[in-house]
């Protein structure tokens, strides 16, 4: 990207963050990364269906950004996800959900837990 400097407004050292938003004709899914698990068998995330069980899924990500991660496969978008899975839940296991809105910590609650209250979807 070129610009004009012709006031010297710009000095040498000074940096600009830019975001670029186009339209995409498959635009990617994008989750928390706080849904993200690192498994030897590579990236996974724990999807609740619909019969309240959680069912590690892998994935392939296409980007990191941070605090969002863009999916290239494994996900169709849609989909109940458990953010910030404890050690404890297995796949296969059943959860009492509880939906949070985007800022909320967590979409899935172990049945042995009181699940979070305050926040409400």
């Amino acid at each position: 990207m070129l610009a004009t400097n012709k006031e010297g407004t710009l000095l040498p050292g000074m940096f600009v963050e830019v975001t670029f938003r186009s339209e995409r004709s498959h635009p990617p899914v994008v989750i928390p990364a706080g849904a993200l698990l690192l498994l030897v068998g590579g990236p996974h995330v724990a999807v609740v269906g619909e019969d309240n069980c959680v069912h590690m899924r892998a994935i392939k990500i296409s980007r990191d950004l941070g605090d969002t991660i863009e999916i290239s496969d494994g996900l169709s978008g849609g989909e109940t996800l458990v953010l910030n899975l404890s050690n404890q839940i297995v796949d296969g296991q059943k959860v009492a959900p509880v939906l949070t809105t985007k800022s909320g910590n967590r979409v899935a609650a172990n049945p042995k837990e009181p699940p979070q209250t305050g926040e409400q979807p």
